[in-house]
């Protein structure tokens, strides 16, 4: 099939969120016509709501993926639940890291009414909370002068900060980020300090509050999806080749449907589009040696595979309810590992957990969640991955960069920026939509949202 109308004619692959509020951006360009493809039943990739229940039966929505944010560092996100009319809940964040062995543990939270119930006889916070704020103040001090760059690593920054104590960052500092970098105790040093660090530092002193989507993160979803009435959707479309011809982008689907299209957006982790662009390489004659070097780059880039387990085994939480926090790790010596679980219902008080195990291995996570089985029923287990912090990863980010908009082709996804699903994933599809669209200003909800925040915190 071959493009008819006068209308420029985009294909969308990836319903989550970067492909998602692409096609929300579009929807007021009246010269386009804009399909998106989504492989899974449902729209929304990481952004996905589970219906758990309260330990007397009681249903309870918990966002699997955990998603907190900060309005000040997420700006584009925080304005586009505006601009939707989805409400969202303030939510105190804290940390606590205890030894599953002798139950003790650290509490770091900027609620002094917490510190005095669950840490003021203890030694060990006073000491390690005197190195927490060291390192606020550092990375703050970084951050101010333009230092704090993304190629700096953990073990780079640690030696920037004054009297640091070794055992300090092994014990405290590197498991509270262990949800964030998703990686293991030996590799922690040598990761990038990355934008995580400055949110983290704002978190970690209080000046700033956390917030969530009211209801869970489908509810946003469900809201972009239903305002998507001049795009085609197309779910359950699993588009296994990507080639280019005199008529422009053939997109194919594992049925057999064939599509052409002016421009592309590809919003798929970078391993995806290197296998949908192989498949249709043989077509790719005039540009054949272009996107072999696309799918050389994007294929080298590693994912890091999540289990997260929703349940109310608050036997993976610390002993004592009045030092339940958000976040809770719970080292497990004799594995020589930990478990990352959050207070899925603290907002309510209500019993309800999600635990994480991580491994660059799928397999692996059979294993890892029978060391850390929680006790009782399991509400709902989500899968889902993101990509660690690695040279092939930069590669690829320099490359997609130096290449958008080749052809008609077009790279979205939060993997091209930082660390937050949301957020980066939102912006790397506004910065693609800026150059496929030089009149964004004229366009309704892009130019309005544009127009009140025109460049990313950071780059």
């Amino acid at each position: 099939m071959t493009p008819t109308s006068q209308k420029q004619r985009i294909a969308i692959i990836g319903g989550g969120v970067s492909g998602l509020s692409a096609a929300y951006y579009l929807e007021d360009a009246a010269d386009v016509e804009v399909t998106l493809y989504e492989r899974d039943d449902r729209l929304g990739g990481h952004a996905v709501t589970l219906d758990a229940k309260t330990p007397d039966g009681k249903p309870y929505a918990v966002d699997p993926v955990v998603y907190l944010f900060l309005p000040e560092r997420y700006p584009y996100f925080t304005e586009w639940l505006s601009q939707l009319g989805v409400a969202t809940r303030p939510l105190e964040f804290d940390s606590y890291l205890w030894d599953g062995h002798f139950g003790h543990g650290t509490h770091l939270t900027a609620n002094f009414k917490k510190i005095l119930r669950t840490q003021c006889k203890s030694v060990r916070y006073f000491r390690n909370l005197y190195y927490m704020l060291q390192i606020v103040r550092t990375i703050k001090k970084l951050d101010r002068e333009g230092k704090l760059h993304a190629r700096m690593t953990m073990g780079e920054f640690i030696a920037q900060v004054p009297s640091i104590d070794a055992r300090f960052v092994d014990e405290v500092f590197y498991p509270l980020l262990h949800l964030a970098f998703h990686a293991s105790q030996d590799e922690m040093p040598n990761l990038p300090v990355s934008s995580f660090l400055p949110t983290w530092a704002s978190a970690a002193d209080g000046t700033s509050t956390f917030y969530v989507v009211d209801g869970g993160v489908r509810n946003y979803v469900e809201t972009v999806r239903k305002s998507l009435v001049a795009t085609k959707v197309k779910t359950g479309a699993d588009v296994v080749a990507l080639s280019h011809t005199s008529e422009g982008w053939q997109v194919t689907d594992a049925k057999g449907q064939c599509e052409s299209y002016d421009q592309v957006i590809l919003a798929i982790w970078p391993n995806q589009v290197a296998e949908i662009l192989k498949r249709g390489l043989e077509q790719n004659t005039a540009i054949r040696p272009h996107l072999e070097a696309t799918v050389d780059t994007l294929a080298k880039v590693e994912l890091a595979h999540c289990r997260a387990v929703l349940h109310n085994d608050a036997g993976l939480m610390p002993p004592d309810r009045n030092a339940w926090p958000t976040y809770a790790y719970k080292n497990i010596p004799y594995l020589k590992t930990g478990l990352s679980t959050i207070w899925s219902g603290q907002l309510d008080q209500a019993e309800v957990f999600t635990s994480f195990d991580w491994s660059m291995d799928m397999a692996d996570l059979t294993d890892a969640r029978t060391a850390t089985q929680p006790r009782g029923p399991i509400h709902g287990v989500h899968l889902h991955s993101r990509t660690p912090p690695r040279q092939a990863l930069y590669d690829a980010r320099a490359y997609v960069q130096a290449k958008q908009g080749e052809h008609g082709l077009w790279f979205t996804g939060s993997y091209l920026r930082e660390t937050c699903f949301h957020e980066d994933g939102l912006a790397a599809s506004l910065e693609v939509l800026k150059r496929l669209r030089p009149d964004h200003a004229t366009l309704g909800r892009l130019g309005k949202l544009l127009g009140k925040i025109p460049t990313p915190w950071r780059e």
